[in-house]
């Protein structure tokens, strides 16, 4: 777009007026805006429903209320705009190693398996709740994968630190290093077996024709 239009920008409103005029810069700035109400509205929820599982008893509106404020206050503020290209950077550390642990945990650790008791159980004693709530091994992998984003790349000033970059990129790289050190800790049994307390229950899949919803409930239930 920037050969096209001679405009480097990453507000898409500023090209697409360049591209279209200013009707096509005003529909797309429309589409944008409700675009970014419904993503932010479901990150809103997302953000609320993972407070309420590392603070169960707390209320889900003032955890709502606390995260709609603090949103406002960014937005008001204005200044995130002249970092944004930094929190894309910071998304790319985080959401990487993220997914990363997420695909080995759940199809090679877990191997698509997992207790519907624990995984829905409110109790400290649950499979799932580790220590304190956190896998400690996991977290391991995610710090080992974000040391590596930022050892080969400066998202500052938005610049390579390392050759390595032009082969993986950082995400990359990341996602590659916190995917094999949590490879790597389960292969140690008693990683593994901390890993895999759900190991001591009966270990299912949803079964056809039960929602998930309806599994909840019956654990929540017992």
């Amino acid at each position: 777009m920037v050969a096209a239009t001679g405009v480097e920008s990453v507000d898409p409103t500023e090209w697409l007026i360049t591209l279209g005029g200013p009707a096509l810069g005003l529909l797309s700035l429309i589409f944008i805006g409700i675009a970014n109400i419904t993503t932010q509205a479901v990150a809103l929820y997302s953000f609320t429903v993972s407070t309420k599982v590392l603070k169960p008893d707390w209320s889900y509106r003032n955890v709502a209320i606390f995260w709609s404020a603090w949103c406002l206050i960014l937005v008001f503020w204005g200044g995130i705009w002249n970092y944004y290209s930094t929190f894309l950077s910071v998304v790319g550390a985080i959401c990487g190693p993220g997914v990363a642990l997420l695909l080995v945990d759940f199809y090679i650790i877990r191997k698509q398996r997992f207790s519907m008791a624990s995984l829905y159980s409110r109790k400290k004693s649950s499979a799932y709740n580790y220590t304190g709530g956190f896998n400690i091994a996991v977290c391991i992998a995610f710090a080992a994968g974000i040391i590596c984003y930022f050892l080969v790349y400066d998202p500052i000033n938005a610049v390579p630190r390392s050759n390595v970059f032009l082969f993986t990129t950082a995400t990359g790289l990341a996602m590659a290093v916190s995917a094999g050190t949590y490879w790597l800790l389960s292969q140690f049994e008693p990683i593994r077996r901390y890993i895999r307390k759900d190991l001591d229950e009966t270990l299912v899949a949803v079964p056809e024709g039960v929602s998930t919803r309806d599994s909840q409930q019956e654990c929540m239930n017992d």
